[in-house]
């Protein structure tokens, strides 16, 4: 297999939609708010992100109780936003992340599709249902800030 950048696929927004699971979000791109070098993102791919060692420990790390596939993108915009902080994208810069999609390469360890679910149950109990306690905005709040997010229209979390 012969790595290719396809930078004509970038993808700088995300978000994740009801059940709590990663979608891409183009149309987020056409948006002002979108337009500068630096933005805010509701949400990213778990592959690559940046913090601080510090902020990264004050935040209580990573969470095993979301799995080990499939959430982490979810956990650490939540934990950065609902903590009062913010996630951006700098898009001067990327990454690239190969995607286990073709024949002959793909995970190295089963993929059970009932623990993701489960990952997803405890992540909507955790940041639907107020369960994280360092929490300084309600979900609610990440919603109103990205308005409208596709899936979410006229959505309202409990406070």
């Amino acid at each position: 297999m012969v790595w290719q950048p396809r930078l004509h696929r970038r993808t700088d927004f995300a978000r994740f939609d009801r059940a709590l699971h990663f979608q891409y979000w183009r149309q987020y791109e056409k948006r002002p708010e979108a337009t500068p070098d630096i933005a805010d993102v509701l949400c990213s791919v778990g592959a690559c992100w940046f913090q601080t060692r510090q902020r990264f420990l004050d935040l209580g790390g990573l969470d095993e109780g979301h799995g080990s596939w499939g959430q982490v993108g979810v956990e650490v915009a939540c934990k950065a936003w609902l903590s009062g902080g913010r996630q951006v994208v700098n898009k001067t810069t990327w990454f690239s992340h190969l995607f286990r999609t073709q024949a002959g390469f793909s995970f190295p360890y089963p993929m059970d599709v009932r623990a993701q679910e489960a990952a997803r149950v405890y992540s909507r109990r955790l940041w639907l249902e107020r369960g994280w306690p360092q929490a300084v905005r309600p979900f609610q709040w990440m919603l109103d800030h990205f308005a409208p997010v596709p899936d979410w229209e006229n959505a309202c979390v409990a406070a």
